[in-house]
């Protein structure tokens, strides 16, 4: 999201977003608002030491297939930002990446701020131990925490998920590719969620900035539009 929008005011908010949807087409405007109408911040996803970008340009894909606006990276999942976004096929474009790039105290930092915003943090586990995706609690707001290809959630990590999900396989293969076991999750539970009464969709003023951010993003040069309107309308 433009770093510059937070300075303006509700108000100011809408009044640039009605200048610059003029430049928008009748269909463009309303794929925005089909897509807003199912984004969500009920569930969000956080990547912990990706190594591999073409996983973390693929799960930024399915985040925004599903409708999940957020995603967390951090440490190396946070470093290749760039070539993340070519992975991504588009799509980072519309979610909102919020990164914390260095590894050492990141992981800490990074779900505080979780806990901090009510969400609750679930890793995956091949035990059966655990709650299948069936029987998961889709009412609480959760973090899903995926680690590493090689060494998954670091232990620090693994302390403060509240507990994980399994995923039961049944053939030879004891584990599934870190972006495929996500897309499982998400297209479940999002859509568990949206058959359900909980209270899952974005809140007006949230709707508001992302679908400003969207539609300057929509527009060639709306950066700079945007910029324009407000420093003659400041």
């Amino acid at each position: 999201m433009f770093p510059f929008l937070s300075e303006l005011s509700p108000q100011q908010q809408k009044q640039l977003l009605i200048y610059l949807k003029q430049n928008l087409t009748p269909s463009r405007k309303a794929k925005i608002q089909e897509v807003l109408k199912n984004r969500t911040k009920h569930f969000t996803v956080v990547l912990e030491d990706l190594s591999r970008e073409h996983n973390a340009g693929a799960i930024a894909r399915s985040c925004d297939a599903f409708g999940i606006q957020d995603l967390y990276l951090i440490g190396y999942s946070a470093t290749p930002f760039k070539k993340i976004r070519g992975n991504a096929k588009g799509s980072h474009k519309w979610v909102d990446f919020h990164t914390y790039p260095s590894l050492h105290d990141s992981s800490e930092h990074c779900l505080k701020d979780l806990k901090k915003l009510g969400y609750q943090l679930v890793g995956t586990s091949p035990l059966p131990q655990y709650n299948t995706l069936d029987n998961f609690d889709i009412s609480k707001k959760t973090a899903f925490l995926l680690g590493s290809e090689k060494y998954g959630l670091s232990p620090e990590c693994q302390t403060f998920a509240d507990t994980q999900i399994y995923l039961p396989m049944i053939g030879f293969a004891e584990s599934l590719n870190v972006s495929v076991a996500l897309a499982i999750i998400l297209f479940q539970l999002t859509k568990r969620l949206q058959e359900s009464v909980v209270p899952w969709q974005l809140a007006e003023e949230e709707k508001l900035k992302i679908e400003l951010d969207w539609t300057i993003k929509s527009i060639s040069s709306g950066d700079w539009m945007a910029k324009d309107w407000i420093q003659k309308n400041s």
